[in-house]
């Protein structure tokens, strides 16, 4: 398979696992209450995409060094800039209705492991009884956390959902 076609997958199914977890929030004053944090804002596609369909919530950031365009930078108060592992450490315990994670380089061994050192600091900032995480990398098994089907959430082999 092409990078193309990959990537076109790829963000295919992560569109698909955002807008699960937007119906399954609802909105968040009659729905899943709690801020949403983007790891990895790249390009700012995903970002630009929860302002558009997340609108009732603050949307954290989490960046290394910003490089997307200034049209989708956050404000300087909702960006966390350094390693992810910082930020996320500055939000734990901030009850989170949403962490959407999508770090990597493409690594088929790297990526995973990295995304499995990140989840216990995802779920310490996740809202207990219903926030999410929609994953590029699968996560693994823990007790605080039940896997949506891929079926479910539109994300076929390639986004992984997670609701705690």
């Amino acid at each position: 398979m092409s990078r193309l076609d990959t990537m076109i997958r790829r963000m295919t199914a992560q569109r698909a696992g955002l807008a699960w977890a937007k119906q399954a929030l609802g909105a968040a004053e009659t729905g899943v209450p709690g801020d949403i944090v983007e790891v990895g804002l790249g390009a700012g596609r995903t970002y630009d995409y929860m302002r558009e369909h997340f609108p009732d919530r603050k949307i954290w950031v989490i960046e290394r060094v910003v490089e997307a365009h200034p049209d989708y930078h956050p404000p300087a108060e909702l960006l966390l800039l350094g390693e992810a592992e910082d930020g996320l450490a500055k939000l734990a315990g901030a009850d989170l209705a949403l962490v959407s994670y999508d770090l990597g380089v493409g690594d088929p061994v790297g990526d995973p492991a990295l995304a499995a050192h990140f989840a216990p600091a995802m779920i310490a900032c996740l809202r207990k009884g219903g926030g999410l995480i929609v994953s590029t990398q699968p996560l693994p098994d823990h007790p605080e956390l039940t896997a949506i089907s891929q079926d479910e959430a539109g994300t076929i082999g390639r986004v992984f959902v997670y609701r705690r």
